[in-house]
C-alpha cells in the first residue's frame, strides 16, 4: 500500500483559494479594475471572475464604486476617509 502524504493537492477548493488570491493582489495592486481587466490580466475566463468577484463582494473584501469599477476594501475606506 502506498504512503499517504500530507501535501494538499489541486483540488478544486484549492484552486478557488488561489484565484481569489489572485484577483484580490490585482485589485490591490491597481486599486480599481474591471471584472473584464481582471480577466485579462490573470488569465481566468470572464465567468470565472464574475463568481470569484462576487464571492468577494458578499464577503466584504471587494466594492463597486461608480467611476473607480471594483476596489478591494482598504482603498474604499481610504476613499471615505480622503
Amino acid at each position: 500500500m502506498p504512503l499517504r502524504t500530507t501535501t494538499r493537492t489541486g483540488d478544486q477548493a484549492l484552486v478557488r483559494e488561489i484565484n481569489l488570491s489572485l484577483i484580490m493582489n490585482h485589485l490591490l495592486g491597481n486599486s480599481s479594475l474591471s471584472r473584464a481587466s481582471l480577466a485579462e490580466v490573470t488569465g481566468l475566463n470572464k465567468s470565472t471572475v464574475s463568481s470569484l468577484v462576487q464571492e468577494l463582494i458578499v464577503n466584504d473584501k471587494v466594492n463597486i464604486i461608480a467611476g473607480f469599477g471594483l476596489t478591494p476594501l482598504a482603498f474604499r475606506k481610504q476613499l471615505h476617509q480622503g
